[in-house]
């Protein structure tokens, strides 16, 4: 048993590898090709999370916000957040994200939305130095969603008319345990954040194992896992994440430059 659960993480994890290795590849070929400049890293577009607790019940709906701040004395036209939830049953192998739906508002856009496939959030709009816009967000989980274990990542970039643009160098990421429909949620608390390096559009690459896998971060012990499995498959579920999100930055520079 022990033997096959190894051979499935690893499994896991080859394929989240190879998933980054192809995500940056695009990433950098789109750059070689002259789609728009390179962003810088702009550490002071902020996005802070409140009432996102740190469990989950399968058939129920969670409100929570997400407050982004431009603490830079620079005009930001356009600001998108990046929001993105990955998670698995308790054995850590098996992906049960198709079972979540992530749903979004804000003050320009009042009427619930549903996150694109691109995880990027539009509905913030400009925001001038030391302003902050909130978005509300809304995760549901399907009745059938097994119990396992979730993250949720979230960043900010902006876009200038100029052709300007930069964004958080690092995706704040929280960890949450799910359960199953029916479960009490018992005493839940705000889930803290840790980070985990972004490339993309800070030129900058993931930290972590030698292949490019990033490492761990935050309290992956805590989530009642008995072994190094659940950390694999999270690990490996940032990998293609934050792969997917080196190739959006790469074409959301593109569509800008071609606005």
């Amino acid at each position: 048993m022990l033997d096959k659960a190894a051979e499935d993480a690893l499994a896991v994890k080859t394929a989240a590898d190879a998933a980054l290795a192809k995500a940056i590849k695009e990433a950098e070929e789109g750059e070689e090709d002259g789609e728009g400049e390179d962003c810088e890293p702009e550490l002071d577009l902020t996005s802070k999370v409140t009432g996102l607790p740190d469990t989950l019940v399968a058939g129920t709906s969670t409100d929570f916000s997400l407050r982004v701040t431009n603490g830079s004395d620079r005009h930001m036209d356009e600001v998108l957040t990046f929001v993105s939830v990955h998670a698995t049953d308790k054995s850590g192998l098996k992906d049960t994200e198709k079972f979540f739906r992530l749903q979004w508002s804000t003050k320009s856009a009042p009427k619930w939305q549903n996150a694109d496939a691109d995880d990027y959030i539009e509905g913030v709009g400009a925001l001038k130095p030391g302003a902050h816009a909130d978005v509300k967000l809304r995760l549901t989980l399907d009745k059938a969603t097994p119990a396992g274990n979730g993250v949720a990542f979230f960043a900010a970039d902006f876009f200038n008319e100029d052709g300007s643009c930069g964004g958080a160098p690092d995706l704040d990421m929280y960890e949450f345990d799910v359960k199953a429909a029916g479960s009490k949620p018992g005493k839940t608390e705000d889930v803290k954040p840790s980070t985990t390096p972004r490339p993309g559009n800070t030129g900058t690459t993931p930290q972590g194992s030698a292949s490019g896998t990033p490492a761990s971060t935050g309290s992956l012990a805590a989530t009642g896992s008995s072994s190094a499995t659940t950390s694999i498959a999270l690990a490996g579920g940032a990998a293609v994440l934050l792969g997917a999100a080196a190739v959006f930055v790469v074409r959301r520079r593109k569509t800008g430059a071609d606005a």
